[in-house]
């Protein structure tokens, strides 16, 4: 079971980061040519702000929990995550690092998070919880589909460069 204190601190960096996500995946949008992808980022950064929104509904609101100060990353490398993954400018090292590094940890740790709720006292958490990874799973497989349809010779081994360097930030924080 999870403290109020731990709760907090585990909303507040899911809302944070999928705030982020919502910006960045949106602001590509305007910059990328192929309409498939356009689309799917376009759609994809709207549910990551949805999570935000969802998450941010069962933020702690009491005297020592203030949920506009609880959104904020749970350390200081998730800002520098945030950082590579958002200076990719080519739509290949974009969806590579959303989908085939960013995405994955993220499903991961909502997985983790989830696990440690109490259905008795995190359940309103834990229901927004499994909502997002429902979703979060959904977009990587349409993720990893538009990003295999771009694979050609060459683009394998930019792409597993690209990967290399988004899970090397990922495993500093």
């Amino acid at each position: 079971m999870l403290s109020i204190d731990t709760t907090a601190a585990l909303v507040g960096h899911a809302c944070w980061v999928e705030r982020r996500c919502f910006e960045t995946l949106g602001g590509w949008v305007p910059t990328v040519s192929e309409p498939e992808a356009k689309l799917a980022l376009a759609r994809h950064s709207r549910h990551h702000g949805w999570h935000a929104e969802l998450l941010g509904e069962v933020l702690p609101a009491t005297r020592a929990h203030d949920p506009a100060r609880l959104v904020a990353p749970a350390d200081p490398g998730w800002n520098d995550v945030l950082a590579v993954v958002a200076e990719a400018t080519t739509t290949l090292d974009r969806l590579v690092g959303v989908y085939q590094a960013l995405l994955p940890s993220l499903v991961s740790a909502y997985d983790e998070a989830f696990e440690r709720t109490s259905a008795w006292s995190d359940g309103p958490v834990a229901r927004r919880v499994r909502l997002v990874v429902d979703d979060e799973r959904s977009d990587l497989a349409e993720g990893l589909a538009l990003l295999e349809r771009r694979l050609e010779d060459g683009a394998v081994d930019r792409a597993a460069e690209r990967r290399a360097a988004v899970e090397s930030v990922l495993a500093g924080r």
